[in-house]
């Protein structure tokens, strides 16, 4: 069945990609598209309606960031997931990651070539390991949670970093949490679809975990929500920190 959704569509430069997902993200956004050429970047965001002022919001977080863009503008769009889920099975290969991670959709068989293999299901616009933010999580994970007793992935979206943890350490006491209902739902649909039965999940931010410590903390989260979180993250963490999500000059 179509959803009605405002489309928001920006025009910049490659180089600014990251900055606009952090703006992205900032405003809600429920999932963006990129696509590139002659030199421009397209960025199609999808908001819920009646968020007709975020395009007016957009622009103004880019020019007191000093961010060149385009063009930006909205209209409404109806959207189907089923539709999109249909076409996507056709052009998502999968991602191969340092030798280590293959991250496949369930029409596409696990490869022995790898270590590490992580279904995940792309019906949900939480992230399937595409982003580059999402691949330095995973590598900055992956030579401490294959001994780690215990890990907590704050704002888990889709769930990747925690069923990677799990699937490195089986035995891991592993907890999740997001304050987004359906981002939570669907990680622990993706940590079920792994094999993993033993695990937290919490709707909710760091907080909810306040006077407990897990070996090793996760955050794949934009800038800003970093910044308002470190205390809470830094007084969690054990022994590993790991932020992902933000450029150098960011941070």
């Amino acid at each position: 069945m179509k959803e009605e959704y405002l489309l928001v569509t920006i025009h910049t430069s490659p180089g600014d990609r990251d900055a606009f997902a952090d703006i992205l993200w900032t405003e809600g956004s429920l999932g963006f598209q990129e696509s590139e050429a002659e030199g421009r970047l397209e960025i199609s965001s999808w908001f819920l309606p009646g968020r007709d002022e975020v395009e007016k919001r957009i622009r103004e977080h880019a020019e007191n960031r000093s961010i060149r863009y385009y063009e930006c503008s909205s209209e409404r769009s109806s959207y189907d997931p089923d539709e999109w889920v249909a076409r996507f099975s056709h052009s998502f290969p999968g991602v191969e990651l340092d030798d280590r991670f293959f991250i496949h959709p369930p029409w596409i068989e696990p490869s022995p070539r790898f270590p590490v293999n992580i279904m995940i299901e792309p019906g949900h616009a939480f992230g399937t390991g595409t982003h580059e933010s999402t691949q330095l999580a995973l590598l900055a994970i992956a030579p401490i949670s294959g001994t780690a007793e215990s890990f907590l992935d704050v704002g888990t979206g889709s769930g990747i970093l925690a069923a990677a943890a799990g699937r490195m350490s089986p035995n891991l006491d592993l907890a999740v949490c997001d304050i987004d209902d359906m981002a939570l739902e669907s990680a622990v649909e993706t940590l079920h679809k792994n094999g993993i039965t033993r695990f937290r999940a919490v709707t909710g931010g760091a907080e909810e975990f306040r006077g407990t410590s897990f070996q090793v903390v996760a955050a794949n989260l934009t800038s800003p929500v970093i910044r308002k979180l470190s205390p809470e993250l830094v007084g969690l963490a054990g022994e590993f920190l790991v932020l992902s999500g933000f450029t150098e000059d960011q941070y």
